[in-house]
């Protein structure tokens, strides 16, 4: 019995959607491999390009480099050009300009030392100047400061001289830089200014030298523990500035030998 008109045999539609989905994955199994094939060779034309770009840039960089070797030996060959072997003469080269540098170089070097030393010499000799004008000043001062308290017996006047040394020609030589083979200390020579006798009933006139001495003694031992390390002349200087200070000065104590 033949099928209606208009009416789809069921078995034959689903054949046909069978047939049309093998077909359309095989469709596109082609297509997938068409698309693979066009980018393997795009990939391999792009490899060869590449290489082919490395290849001329190595040709370049080399060709770069000899040309550079090429310059740098044809400047030694100018540079040695300059040096021409002297028959006979030893063989007088490089090496005799070498020699010929480094003496230069020392000849340099001992004028560039000589004239450091000349300058620091220069510089300590205007130092020593200096510190020899200050301390004259200072000791000038301290004379005159002196006369003005009549420190001195009988109201005597300081010579400044006498504090500061004395001229004679190039001569100069201060009382508190004199030597130990002078016979005295500066400090004791300050002291020999004031030319303090014994003490005077009559007067009460201190010896100065003696009691400055005592005092001395005394301080010995409390500066040292005070300021340990330093010299028995640095010593006995601090100890005379505190004497000078000191109520046990008669300078200090206008009631000294008052009863």
């Amino acid at each position: 019995m033949a099928p209606k008109k208009g009416v789809v045999n069921s078995k034959v539609a689903a054949a046909n959607e069978r047939k049309a989905a093998s077909q359309a994955v095989k469709d596109g199994k082609a297509a997938q491999a068409a698309e693979a094939a066009a980018a393997a060779e795009w990939g391999k034309g792009a490899k060869d390009n590449s290489k082919a770009a490395a290849a001329a840039a190595k040709a370049d960089e080399q060709a770069r480099k000899r040309a550079e070797k090429k310059r740098l030996e044809q400047e030694e060959e100018e540079a040695m050009g300059g040096i021409k072997t002297v028959k006979g003469g030893g063989g007088k080269k490089k090496g005799g300009k070498k020699k010929k540098d480094d003496l230069s170089f020392l000849e340099d070097s001992l004028v560039t030392s000589a004239e450091k030393k000349a300058k620091e010499k220069k510089k300590k000799e205007k130092e020593k100047k200096e510190k020899e004008d200050r301390e004259r000043q200072e000791r000038a001062l301290a004379a005159e400061e002196a006369n003005k308290t009549g420190s001195l017996t009988g109201g005597g006047i300081v010579d400044v001289n006498d504090v500061i040394g004395t001229q004679d020609g190039d001569i100069f030589k201060p009382v508190n830089q004199l030597e130990e083979d002078d016979g005295v200390s500066g400090i004791d020579a300050s002291l020999n200014i004031f030319k303090f006798g014994s003490a005077d009933p009559a007067t009460s006139k201190p010896n100065m030298k003696a009691l400055h001495m005592a005092f001395e003694d005394k301080m010995m031992e409390i500066v040292k523990e005070e300021h340990p390390g330093l010299k028995l002349r640095q010593y006995k200087q601090k100890i005379f500035d505190m004497w000078q200070k000191s109520p046990e000065n008669p300078n200090n104590n206008p009631n000294w030998g008052k009863k």
